[in-house]
């Protein structure tokens, strides 16, 4: 691979398909500080050179707060470390995160009281979401919510892992079938629990939170996932819910409309990146033309002062209808066993890099 070429995240061709969600919409703390600075200058006069910086602070949090819309996309963006830790920022998120009806389903994905403010509550029931579940694999739910009940009840102190290298990905898969659509990467990792001496195989890189980099230095979050036990940080785990549909039903986004773009961008870039896979070849002109049609509507969007949420509802409406009338195409190319050239890969690998600052850059502006 030649030092020209795009760099994708998730380093290696068939991936998990949530990557590129979990690389591209992961909110630190940090961002939110930037976010919250945007806020603010958004409400200095218009043509005032004096832009205001603030720090993120309790008061700073409660005017995030008071924009719903904002305040959830926030919320489901987050990994789950920092999600628990913005437990702690102001009090307002902490209600808003351990009291409200309506967004503790969607962080968390399982069936919740009316009244759910623990792990008991959030994960009743949860089990019988997956009626097929393996023994192991209730009692790996079982763990998870002890590990949730005991961060809820307000321990400071994170579990810690030590980090090996494991190879099992074939014994896994024998055990349970290839729960992925697309082949594991060869080399995983295998994260054991200090605190219940518990095994966790991760797959290598793809899904890792950057700060997993560091993991003998970091705190993190224990909680066993279907068959592979992913941790919960990972945001793979917590955003998409326990089991093999639940990881690859993808999204930090549960927001519906967030949803449907991520699903979107998330299949063009997948078999951009998968090229090569035998029952779905990518079409690089039609790939060419989505992306050339979202880069227009894009600028028009950019230059048309909407807010951002209209901004998203309007690209997801012009993403679906051209995705719809370009799937006959991409199928036909594909019974006809058309093959994508290197260059033409690497073209619309160029293309898709482009789009992915797009999405960044309109996650993370304020109207």
């Amino acid at each position: 691979m030649s030092a020209s070429r795009p760099k994708f995240y998730g380093a290696s061709r068939g991936g998990n398909n949530a990557t590129t969600a979990i690389q591209l919409t992961s909110l630190s703390v940090r961002q939110i500080e930037s976010a919250t600075t945007a806020l603010d200058n958004a409400k200095q006069p218009q043509g005032s050179d004096e832009i205001k910086k603030t720090e993120h602070t309790p008061s700073a949090g409660t005017e995030i707060g008071n924009i719903g819309e904002l305040q959830e996309m926030i919320f489901l963006c987050l990994t789950c470390t920092d999600l628990l830790r913005s437990r702690r920022v102001c009090r307002l998120w902490n209600a808003t995160i351990t009291g409200t009806k309506s967004l503790q389903p969607l962080l968390f994905k399982v069936r919740t009281l009316a009244n759910a403010k623990d792990a008991n509550a959030l994960f009743k029931n949860a089990v019988t979401d997956f009626p097929d579940m393996p023994d192991e694999v209730s009692a790996y739910m079982e763990c998870g919510k002890a590990d949730l009940k005991y961060l809820m009840d307000g321990n400071s102190d994170y579990m810690t892992y030590e980090v090996e290298n494991n190879d099992r990905h074939r014994y896994i898969q024998s055990i349970y079938g290839n729960i992925y659509p697309h082949p594991w990467p060869n080399e995983m990792q295998r994260l054991r629990c200090n605190q219940c001496n518990r095994g966790h195989e991760k797959i290598k890189d793809a899904v890792l939170h950057p700060l997993l980099q560091e993991i003998a230095d970091l705190p993190y979050v224990c909680l066993k996932g279907w068959g592979t036990g992913v941790m919960l940080n990972v945001d793979v785990i917590f955003y998409g819910g326990y089991g093999p549909m639940g990881i690859m039903d993808v999204a930090p986004f549960q927001c519906a409309r967030l949803r449907q773009l991520f699903v979107i961008v998330s299949k063009i870039v997948d078999q951009v990146d998968t090229h090569d896979l035998e029952d779905d070849q990518v079409s690089s002109p039609a790939t060419t033309k989505l992306i050339t049609v979202v880069q227009h509507h894009y600028t028009e969007i950019r230059h048309s002062g909407l807010p951002l949420m209209s901004a998203l509802d309007t690209l997801v409406r012009t993403c679906m209808s051209f995705m719809y009338s370009l799937r006959g195409v991409m199928n036909a190319e594909a019974a006809f066993g058309k093959v994508v050239k290197d260059e033409e890969f690497w073209k619309v690998g160029d293309k898709v890099e482009e789009v992915r600052d797009m999405w960044r850059e309109l996650y993370h502006s304020m109207p």
